[in-house]
């Protein structure tokens, strides 16, 4: 299964706060977004046909989250609580949901129109 959890690398820290590094590919755009504690979002899969979901890459910003994939073809399963700042990457075809547990915020390093692309609903 292609799913894969990385925490973030934290560079240094002082009274001013931390830095941490971590690397990408080129995107077309990027999404920020914000959820409240309990909400559930995803719930879909990617056929990897955009390069922006191939893999799938979500920065958890802020907060706690549960993490949910299956592999449609296989039906293996993963879930697992991270907790900021963590890097998820997705592979093409994990059924995937990302639940709140506290308030969270994530940036999606895709467009808005790479993810239209690229999204199918479990029937």
């Amino acid at each position: 299964m292609e799913l894969k959890i990385t925490p973030i690398t934290k560079l240094g820290e002082n009274e001013f706060g931390k830095t941490f590094e971590f690397t990408t590919r080129a995107t077309k755009g990027y999404l920020l977004a914000y959820r409240k504690a309990g909400s559930v979002s995803g719930n879909h899969y990617h056929e990897g046909k955009s390069e922006g979901k191939n893999p799938e890459q979500l920065i958890l910003v802020s907060g706690e989250a549960e993490i949910y994939g299956r592999d449609i073809n296989t039906g293996k399963e993963l879930k697992e609580k991270v907790s900021a700042p963590t890097l998820i990457s997705i592979g093409a075809y994990i059924l995937h949901t990302v639940t709140a547990i506290t308030d969270i915020s994530f940036f999606e390093l895709n467009s808005l129109e790479e993810h239209k692309a690229d999204t199918k609903y479990p029937d």
